[in-house]
C-alpha cells in the first residue's frame, strides 16, 4: 500500500532568494536529493532517520505468521513504515542558471545557460578541473570519417543532458533541437577526452531517454514521435535504429492531438518506455518500438459545471523500484489539484518470459504482478504438439495424486486446436500466500512455469515458493530461517520435477545454483547446491543441461541427471561440463539479453546441441560448435548474427512430429517489426539440393498482437493487449484517467510464411509447409487470409505492381483440394470492385460453379451462384440455379435447396445486363422463401436454420415489376419449382427415403398433406414389405424389437393355448364390430399433441418456427376428410373375420400366443428403447398416412410401432371408404404379410407374434367374395391349411355383414354365443350394397 513517509516544507526566505523547485534527482545509495531551482541554485537534502519520532505511530500492519521459525527473525520491524526526514545540507549557486542536472555516482553534473557543464560534489564543492565548456567540444557525424567542427560562443547551449554508463559518455540535446551524443576517449571524465557525434536527422529533439541494458539512446521530438539511435562501436557515429510511431493501421494526427514530446521514463528492468506528451496522453512502448497501451483513444475531455472542456496534461512520469507502478501528476489548473496528495500510480503486469526467460515459457502465457500470477492455461490436449509430447514423456514424473486429478476424457482434438484460435478472455489469478510476501519481502521479482504447463515457482526478495495446478496448493519454507536467508539473482527454471535456484547465499556470502525437489518439502535437507563464480544473472534448461551466466561474463554449463536415494526421495546430480567466456561478445555483463543451447546450425543438421544462441543487446548472435577440433570442452567457431531489434527468442528442442518446418525453425519477436522466423529449407525428396542453396532462410512479418508464446505446430502465437475502459479520478476534480483490462489475444502466422515464401520464389518450400499443416481445422482459413490480403494490397494500390504475387498465390492454391471453397468465399468478403481483379487471376466463376457442381461442392458452388447473380445476366444464373437445385435434392442437401429454391422463387427476369451492387456475406443466400399458404401440412419435426431476409410480399412485387420487361412471369416460375419438387417427392416415396421424405416437406416446405391425398393410387404402393422396412429401420435408426436370436424351437405351446387364443380373438373380433367412428376422432385428438417435441427431448434442436407450426398442427392440416369424420354415437361398425385363416395362421406358427396386453407391452417396450426424435417422425408420418389414407405405408408403420390403435384405425378407414383400395393393393397386402411373416421367422422373431396378430385381425377382411380382384375360395383355402381341432368359424367372409343378426358359432358348446346375446346395429352404410358402394374389400 502507498504510504506517506515524510515532507518537507521550503521556507519563505528560502523561496524567495532561491526559487522554487524545478527539478530534482537521487543520489546512487538513496542518501540524498539534489534539487534544481528555477533561480539557478542547486539545493542538497540528506535523508536520515528521525531518533525521537516513536516507530509505533507509524505502524502500517503487523504480521501475524503461523509460519514454524527454528531461529532467530531476520528482521523484527516487517509491516512497519520507516521514519526518515529531509534535513537541509547546502545550496549551491550556480553562474549562467541552470538548465538540467543529472547524478552520476558521487558527482551532481549541472548545465548551464552559458554553455557550460559543471561537476559538484555532495558537499557542494565544484570539481573545477572538470568543467566542460560546450564550444570547445568537437562535433562531428562520426570519428573516423567525418571532418570535426566546433559550436560558435552565441550558437547555442544544452537544454536536457543524460548520462549513460554502459556507453560511457553524455547525449544531450542543444538549444536549437539538434541532439549528440559525447563520448570520453579516457577512463576519466576532462575536457580534453570529449567528442561529440550528431544524432542524424535530429533537429527538434524535446528530451532525451538512455537505455542501458539495450544500449541505445532515444530522442523525444517535437512531432510526436521518438527516434532511438544506436552507437556504432566501430565508426563511432549514432545509427538511427526505430522510431516510436503510430502504425498506418492506426492514423492518428500525434503531432497536432497530443503535441511534441514531454517526457520518457524508461522501466527500471529496461523492458518498457513510459512517454507523455505536452497537450495530452500517456502511452507504453517496448524496447524495440511495439506500442502495447495509449491512452489518446480515450476522451481526455471532461465535462464539469461552469467550465469548458479541460485536457489531462501529465507533468512528469517515474517508475518504482520494482517496476509494477507509474506514478504521474499532472499540471496544475482550475479544475485539478497538484498538490502533493494529488499523485497518481497506474498498475502493472510483467510477461515472466521478458524477467526471467527460459525454456519453459515456451507455450504458455504467464504474467506476474507484484503479489500474484496471471496464467491462461492450455488444456492437455488443446495445447501445442510440442507441449503434448512433453506432458507425454514427463507424465512419470507427476506424483500419484496429482496423475489421478489431471485423468478424465480427452476431447476432440480439432475442436481443441479451435479453441486456440478463438481464444479466451478469461484468466487464471493465482494469489501468492500472504504469509511469504508479508513485509519487506513484497513484491514478486521471478516466476517461472514448467513445460507442462502444471506448477509454478516465484520469488520474491528473499525465498522461494512453489505452486501446483493440480492440488491447487502452495509449498513455502517451514523454516522462515532458511527462506530469509537467500535471494534470487538468477532466476528460476524447472527441469522435470526439479526447480533450479540462482542465488545469493546471505549467511555465508556465496553465489550459489540450488535444486530443490518438488515432489518433497521446501527445505535445505533435501537441497542440491553448487557454487558459482559469480552473482548470477540468467538461467536456462535445455534438456538435460542447464546453463548459468554470471556476472563475470562467463558461462557455465552442467549435465544434470535424477538418481533415488536410500530415503526413496529423488536427489539431482550436477556434473559441471564447461565454462564458456563471453567477455569478446558482451560488452558489459547485464547487456545479455538472453542465452540457450539449440540444435539450430547453418551447416549442419545434428541432433544434439551445436550452437549457442546469445541476444546481446537486441542483436542475436548463433555461436556455433566446432567440429573439427577434437577436444574434451565444446569449442565455438565464429559468432554468426542473425538478427537486430530482438527482444524474445523461441524455440524448441528436435522432437518427433511432421510439422518439422515450423519446429525447427527459430521464432524473434522485433518489437515494431513484428515478427522473425530463422526458416529451415530442406532439400525436396527429388533430389539433392545444390550446395549454393541456402539452409535457412530469415522471413520477417508483421504482427496484429504482441506475442507472449509460440506455439509452433498449431501456427498460432499467443499474445496480450489491454482492453481500454474510463474512470473518473478522485479528489475535487471529474478528469478520467484511464483503466486497462489485460486479454489473451491470439493471431495465426503461417500466411505470412507462406506468402513469405512464394514471393522469393521458393514455391516448393512452401508446399512442403503447407502441406505439413493442413491437418489443421483452420487451414482453408489461414490460405483465404493469404489471397485476401494480397489481393487488396495489389487491387488498390495506385500503380500497376511490375511483379504481382496474386496470380502466384492462386497457382499455389490450386494445389489444395479446399481451392473453390477458398476462392469463393475470399470472393464474397471482397469488396465488388476488386472482383474484376480477382477473377481476371483466378478465371470465370461459370467454370468454377460447374467444377463444384461435378465435384460435389454444393455448398462452394451456392456460393458461387450469389457471384454470377452479381456478374452475368439473370437468365445465367437461373440456369445455374436449376441446375444446382437438381443436383441439390439428388444428393439430399436439404438447406441448400431451401435455399437455391428461394433464390429462383426472388430471382429477377432475364435480362442482359447483371446487377453491380455489392451483396451480404452473412448468409449462404440472401433471397427469401415465400410465406406458407394456408392447408399446408405441418413442418417435419426436425432442426432448421431460418435465414429469412425480405418477405414474400417483396418478391413478388420484384417479380411483378420485372415480368412487364422480360423473363419469366410468377406462375412459370412456381410452376417450374413445383414440378422439380413434386417429381423428387416421387422418387424419395417411390425408393421408400420416408425420412428424407419428412426432411424435403420440413425444409422446403412441401405440401406433402395435399400432394399425398392427389398422389395416392399412384405412388403410394410397396411391392417388397420387408424391405421396405428394414430400409425405414435404418433411415431412422430404430431398435429391432425382441430377441433376434430366438427360435421356434425354443417354445411350445399346446393345443389348449391355442384355443384360448383364438377363443380371445373372436371375441374380439366381435368386440371391433361395435367399434364406432368416434374412435377415429378420438384416435385423430391422440395424435395431434404427438406431432409437438416429445417432452422428454431436446426440444432446443428445433427452430422456433417449426414448434409454432406444430403447434397449429389439429387446426390447419390433418383435419380428416369430411367422410372419415365420425357418425352419430348409435351407428356402428360390424367388421367381419375369416377365422378359417386366423386357424391356419395358428397352425404355421405354434408359439404365437398373444393377448391384447402384449401388444401394449410390445408397444412400450419399443418407444422406450428408441430416440426420442426418431419415435416423433415416425409418429408424425404415421398420423400422415393415416389421413391421407396411404393405408399400405399407414399398415408398415404402424407395425414398426407396434400400434394396434392404429391397425383398428385403418380397418376402419378402409370399411368407411372402400374406393380407397384397389385389387392390387389388396394382393399385395395379403403377400406383404405373409412375407413379413416369413421374414419374422428368419431374420426378426420379434416382430413375429405382432405380425401373425395383423393377420389374424386383417387377413379375414381381404379374403371378400368381390367381384373385383376377389381370389378364389378353393386358392385361399389350399394357401391356408387347417389344423385338427380348430373348427372354421366362417367360410364367407361377408356372412357377417349380409346377415348382420346371425350368431357366430363355435366346436365347443360350452363357449356358444348366441345371437340374443350381442346387440348390433346397422351402419347407415351398409343399407346399399358392396357393388354400390364400390367397395372391394375391409382392411383391418
Amino acid at each position: 500500500p502507498r504510504a506517506l513517509i515524510t515532507t518537507y516544507s521550503w521556507p519563505e526566505r528560502a523561496l524567495k532568494q532561491m526559487g522554487h523547485f524545478v527539478d530534482l534527482r537521487w543520489k546512487s545509495d538513496a542518501t540524498s536529493l539534489a534539487i534544481r531551482t528555477n533561480k539557478g541554485f542547486i539545493v542538497i537534502l540528506n535523508i536520515c532517520k528521525s531518533a525521537s519520532s516513536n516507530q509505533k505511530d507509524h505502524e502500517l500492519y503487523h504480521i501475524k505468521s503461523k509460519r514454524i521459525v527454528r531461529s532467530e527473525i531476520v528482521n523484527e520491524d516487517l509491516g512497519v513504515i520507516p521514519s526518515w526526514i529531509l534535513n537541509f545540507k547546502c545550496g549551491i549557486p550556480v553562474r549562467d542558471g541552470t538548465t538540467d542536472i543529472i547524478c552520476r555516482q558521487e558527482e551532481i553534473i549541472v548545465s548551464t545557460k552559458g554553455g557550460n557543464i559543471y561537476h559538484y560534489k555532495w558537499d557542494g564543492l565544484l570539481y573545477a578541473q572538470l568543467t566542460v565548456q560546450i564550444n570547445s567540444i568537437p562535433f562531428s557525424a562520426d570519428k573516423l570519417n567525418s571532418k570535426a567542427s566546433f559550436l560558435s560562443l552565441d550558437d547555442s547551449h544544452i537544454i536536457a543532458i543524460e548520462y549513460s554508463r554502459s556507453l560511457r559518455g553524455y547525449a544531450i540535446i542543444l538549444e536549437d533541437g539538434r541532439g549528440a551524443f559525447m563520448l570520453c576517449t579516457a577512463p576519466t571524465v576532462s575536457p580534453n577526452s570529449l567528442y561529440a557525434v550528431w544524432a542524424k536527422n535530429t533537429t527538434s529533439a524535446t528530451c532525451i531517454a538512455i537505455n542501458n541494458k539495450y544500449r541505445f539512446i532515444i530522442f523525444g521530438l517535437s512531432n510526436g514521435q521518438a527516434a532511438a539511435y544506436s552507437l556504432d562501436e566501430v565508426t563511432g557515429a549514432l545509427n538511427l535504429s526505430h522510431k516510436l510511431k503510430f502504425v498506418n493501421k492506426d492514423p492518428l494526427d500525434i503531432a497536432n492531438v497530443a503535441g511534441a514530446v514531454r517526457c520518457m521514463r524508461w522501466s527500471p528492468d529496461g523492458c518498457v518506455l513510459a512517454m507523455s506528451w505536452e497537450k495530452c496522453g500517456l502511452s507504453i512502448w517496448t524496447v524495440f518500438g511495439s506500442l502495447i497501451l495509449c491512452t489518446l483513444r480515450i476522451d481526455y475531455k471532461p465535462i464539469i459545471d461552469g467550465i469548458g472542456n479541460q485536457t489531462l496534461q501529465l507533468r512528469d512520469l517515474e517508475w518504482d523500484v520494482e517496476g509494477y507502478h507509474l506514478w504521474f501528476i499532472v499540471d496544475k489548473s482550475e479544475t485539478f489539484d497538484s498538490s502533493p496528495d494529488c499523485i497518481y500510480q497506474m498498475q502493472f503486469v510483467k510477461s515472466a518470459s521478458s524477467v526471467n526467460p527460459n525454456a519453459g515459457n515456451i507455450c504458455h502465457v504467464l504474467l506476474q504482478a507484484e503479489d500474484r500470477l496471471y496464467l491462461h492455461i492450455l488444456d492437455s490436449n488443446s495445447a501445442s504438439g510440442y507441449l503434448r509430447s512433453v506432458n507425454a514423456i514427463n507424465s512419470h514424473n507427476s506424483s500419484l495424486d496429482e496423475n489421478s486429478t489431471n485423468r478424465g476424457s480427452q476431447p476432440n482434438q480439432s475442436q481443441a486446436d479451435i479453441n486456440i484460435l478463438l481464444g479466451s478472455k478469461q484468466w487464471c489469478v493465482i494469489q501468492v500466500p500472504s504469509g511469504y510476501m508479508a513485509g519487506e519481502n513484497w513484491p514478486i521479482r521471478y516466476s517461472a512455469i514448467d513445460k507442462t504447463g502444471r506448477f509454478l515457482a516465484v520469488a520474491a526478495v528473499m525465498g522461494i515458493a512453489h505452486y501446483s495446478l493440480s492440488t491447487q496448493k502452495w509449498k513455502l519454507f517451514g523454516n522462515i530461517a532458511q527462506e530469509q536467508n537467500f535471494s534470487v539473482t538468477g532466476g528460476l527454471a524447472w527441469w522435470k520435477d526439479m526447480l533450479l535456484v540462482a542465488c545469493y547465499n546471505v549467511q555465508q556470502a556465496q553465489e550459489e545454483l540450488r535444486i530443490y525437489p518438488r515432489s518433497l518439502n521446501l527445505d535445505n535437507a533435501f537441497m542440491t547446491s553448487e557454487k558459482l563464480s559469480g552473482s548470477a544473472i540468467l538461467l536456462n534448461v535445455y534438456r538435460d543441461f542447464i546453463m548459468v551466466y554470471c556476472s563475470n561474463c562467463k558461462l557455465r554449463l552442467y549435465k544434470v541427471e535424477k538418481k533415488e536415494k536410500k530415503q526413496n526421495h529423488p536427489v539431482a546430480v550436477l556434473h559441471r561440463l564447461q565454462d564458456i567466456s563471453l567477455e569478446s561478445y558482451v560488452p558489459q555483463p547485464n547487456a545479455l539479453i538472453s542465452v540457450t543451447l539449440t540444435c539450430i546450425n547453418a551447416e549442419s543438421d545434428e541432433k544434439e546441441p551445436e550452437s549457442l544462441l546469445l541476444n546481446i543487446a537486441g542483436r542475436l548472435i548463433l555461436l556455433p560448435r566446432d567440429r573439427s577440433k577434437k577436444a574434451t570442452q565444446a569449442v565455438f567457431s565464429c559468432p554468426i548474427a542473425l538478427s537486430s531489434t530482438v527482444e524474445m527468442v523461441w524455440s524448441t528442442p528436435r522432437t518427433r512430429t511432421t510439422h518439422k518446418y515450423l519446429t525447427d525453425a527459430l521464432w524473434l519477436g522485433c518489437g515494431a517489426d513484428g515478427m522473425k522466423v530463422w526458416l529451415p529449407l530442406y532439400p525436396s525428396s527429388e533430389g539433392k539440393q545444390p550446395n549454393f542453396v541456402a539452409k535457412r532462410i530469415m522471413l520477417p512479418f508483421k504482427l496484429d498482437v504482441y506475442p507472449q508464446a509460440v506455439l509452433f505446430e498449431e501456427a498460432v502465437i499467443l499474445g496480450a493487449s489491454n482492453e481500454a475502459m474510463d474512470l473518473k479520478s478522485p479528489g475535487k476534480s471529474d478528469v478520467t484517467f484511464p483503466f486497462y483490462s489485460i486479454d489473451r489475444t491470439t493471431q495465426i502466422y503461417l500466411h505470412h510464411i507462406l506468402r513469405q515464401l512464394l514471393r522469393r520464389n521458393l514455391d516448393v518450400h512452401a508446399y512442403e509447409v503447407a502441406r505439413c499443416c493442413m491437418s489443421l481445422p483452420y487451414f482453408s482459413h489461414i490460405l483465404e487470409l493469404m489471397l485476401h490480403e494480397v489481393l487488396e494490397e495489389e487491387a488498390t494500390a495506385s500503380e500497376p505492381m511490375p511483379d504481382a504475387l496474386l496470380p502466384r498465390i492462386v497457382a499455389f492454391i490450386q494445389e489444395f483440394p479446399s481451392y473453390y471453397h477458398i476462392v469463393v468465399h475470399c470472393a464474397r468478403k471482397t469488396e465488388f470492385d476488386l472482383w474484376d481483379y480477382l477473377f481476371a487471376a483466378v478465371g470465370n466463376p461459370k467454370n468454377m460453379f460447374e467444377e463444384c457442381l461435378a465435384s460435389g461442392d454444393l455448398e462452394t458452388a451456392t456460393s458461387c451462384l450469389i457471384i454470377l447473380q452479381n456478374l452475368e445476366p439473370s437468365d445465367v444464373s437461373r440456369l445455374h440455379a436449376t441446375l444446382l437445385l437438381d443436383t441439390a435434392l439428388a444428393k439430399h442437401k436439404w438447406e441448400l435447396s431451401q435455399d437455391v429454391v428461394r433464390f429462383l422463387r426472388a430471382a429477377g427476369p432475364c435480362s442482359d445486363s447483371p446487377p453491380r451492387t455489392s451483396i451480404s456475406s452473412s448468409g449462404p443466400l440472401t433471397p427469401p422463401v415465400t410465406p406458407t399458404r394456408s392447408g399446408e401440412p405441418t413442418s417435419w419435426p426436425s432442426s432448421k436454420k431460418n435465414s429469412l431476409v425480405i418477405t414474400g410480399s417483396t418478391i413478388r412485387d420484384r417479380l411483378s415489376q420485372s415480368t412487364a420487361e422480360k423473363g419469366y412471369t410468377i406462375e412459370e416460375t412456381e410452376f417450374y419449382v413445383d414440378s422439380v419438387l413434386k417429381n423428387h417427392a416421387t422418387n424419395l416415396l417411390k425408393s421408400w427415403q420416408l425420412r428424407e421424405l419428412g426432411l424435403f416437406s420440413a425444409y422446403l416446405d412441401f405440401p406433402l398433406y395435399d400432394w399425398l391425398i392427389k398422389e395416392r393410387v399412384h405412388i403410394t404402393a410397396i411391392e417388397d414389405y420387408p424391405s421396405c422396412l428394414l430400409k425405414i429401420h435404418k433411415q431412422f435408426d430404430w431398435p429391432f424389437p425382441g430377441n433376434n436370436s430366438e427360435t421356434l424351437s425354443e417354445s411350445v405351446r399346446t393345443e389348449e393355448t391355442k384355443r384360448t387364443l383364438q377363443s380371445d380373438l373372436t371375441d374380439n373380433a366381435l368386440n371391433l364390430r361395435h367399434l364406432s367412428l368416434e374412435d377415429s376422432s378420438v384416435n385423430h385428438q391422440r395424435i395431434t399433441p404427438d406431432l409437438s417435441p416429445d417432452s422428454n427431448a431436446d426440444n432446443s434442436q428445433y427452430p422456433a418456427n417449426i414448434l409454432a407450426r406444430l403447434e397449429n398442427y389439429s387446426s390447419s392440416h390433418l383435419l380428416a376428410p369430411a367422410y372419415l369424420r365420425a357418425p352419430s354415437s348409435n351407428d356402428s361398425l360390424v367388421t367381419s373375420v375369416d377365422t378359417s385363416c386366423a386357424a391356419s395362421v395358428l397352425e404355421d406358427a405354434d408359439d404365437t400366443t398373444m393377448s391384447f396386453a402384449d401388444v401394449d407391452d410390445m408397444y412400450e417396450e419399443v418407444i422406450m428403447n428408441c430416440h426420442p426424435q426418431r419415435a416423433m417422425e415416425l409418429k408424425y408420418m404415421l398420423d400422415l398416412m393415416l389421413s391421407t389414407d396411404c393405408l399400405e405405408w399407414a399398415l408398415l408403420l404402424a407395425i414398426l410401432l407396434f400400434d394396434s390403435q392404429s391397425i383398428g384405425k385403418i380397418i376402419q378407414r378402409a370399411h368407411l371408404q372402400p374406393s380407397i383400395l384397389t385389387a392390387n393393393t389388396i394382393e399385395r397386402i395379403k403377400c406383404g404379410l405373409r412375407d413379413l411373416e416369413t421374414w419374422a421367422n428368419q431374420e426378426c422373431y420379434g416382430y413375429k407374434k405382432f405380425v401373425v396378430y395383423c393377420q389374424l385381425m386383417a387377413l379375414g377382411n381381404i379374403n371378400s367374395d368381390f367381384s373385383v380382384g376377389s381370389p378364389p375360395a378353393d386358392v385361399m383355402q389350399s394357401t391356408l391349411p387347417r389344423e385338427e381341432g380348430i373348427e372354421q368359424i366362417s367360410s364367407d367372409p361377408l356372412s357377417a355383414v349380409d346377415n348382420p343378426n346371425e350368431s357366430i358359432t363355435r366346436s365347443d358348446s360350452k363357449n356358444i354365443v348366441h345371437k340374443d346375446e350381442i346387440s348390433i346395429t346397422n351402419h347407415p352404410l351398409e343399407t346399399s350394397s358392396p357393388t354400390e358402394k364400390g367397395s372391394e374389400c375391409i382392411l383391418s
